[in-house]
């Protein structure tokens, strides 16, 4: 979507307003807004969730009972859940997990339509250019998901998603002097492979952690480190013109980390 509302706020201003405020508006409000709608409305449980009928409520709690260790609920206060958070290795290896792929998004997010323009297009049709990568990276995070949970399987697909993107860098690597073609196929290689981790590794990790106080901790724990080590990312792009910067291969790095990181997590949690 953001590629579409650039290519079409890019002639949208007014004495107020330039076209890339009218663009971080448009995003943000309805962000904000199902922030808001969430907080409100979605249950904590589906036994808290009131528009489920009586049988439906018990087949949800089913499902999650399966889907999770025994003792899924109850049992600790937030500040247990934390101390067995940190002192679970389990919770180091998922933050490591996320936060090398987590790299690997931000970066593609940041710079895709400078990428694209890059191969010789122009600002706007760049940024018309980056609607299609996401939309197939839209439809491999649901397959990625939907055969996850058919298959029960975590460790397998997310070793799949991140080998995706990996193939998708060495394309880009090697061949965007090269061939205009192979190098825009390999950004639907890098944004798919990257944004298909995200449910693979959440799911994973809530599957690992119980009870429940110590699952929204360790969500939490996750996400907020893993989101700040993305403070790297602005530094992971290489810019042609400035040969100070030797670092066009570091876009590589980020993916080598995740299959280290995924292979020594996946052996320890296969053995549990």
């Amino acid at each position: 979507m953001g590629g579409l509302l650039a290519l079409a706020l890019v002639r949208a201003h007014t004495s107020l307003l330039a076209c890339w405020q009218f663009l971080f508006l448009v995003e943000a409000i309805p962000t904000l807004m199902m922030a808001v709608l969430s907080i409100l409305f979605l249950p904590s449980f589906p036994f808290s969730a009131s528009f489920l009928r009586p049988g439906e409520t018990a087949i949800a709690q089913a499902r999650l009972n399966c889907d999770h260790k025994p003792q899924s609920h109850g049992g600790m206060s937030g500040w247990q859940g934390f101390k067995a958070v940190i002192s679970d290795p389990h919770a180091w290896m998922f933050m490591l997990i996320y936060a090398s792929f987590n790299v690997g998004v931000a970066t593609i997010s940041y710079f895709l339509p400078t990428l694209i323009k890059n191969l010789g297009f122009s600002s706007i049709n760049a940024q018309g250019l980056t609607v299609a990568p996401y939309v197939v990276g839209w439809l491999l995070v649901v397959l990625q998901a939907w055969h996850s949970d058919r298959t029960r399987d975590r460790g397998w697909h997310v070793i799949a998603s991140c080998t995706t993107s990996f193939v998708g860098y060495v394309i880009l690597a090697t061949c965007v002097q090269k061939s205009v073609g192979a190098a825009y196929f390999a950004l639907f290689l890098v944004v798919g492979g990257n944004y298909s981790l995200f449910p693979l590794v959440m799911s994973w990790a809530a599957n690992v952690f119980s009870p429940t106080s110590k699952r929204g901790v360790g969500t939490a724990f996750i996400v907020s480190i893993s989101n700040c080590v993305a403070i790297a990312s602005p530094q992971v792009y290489c810019d042609p013109e400035d040969d100070s910067e030797r670092t066009r291969d570091l876009g590589c790095m980020p993916v080598l980390v995740v299959l280290h990181c995924v292979g020594s997590s996946y052996a320890a949690l296969r053995v549990e």
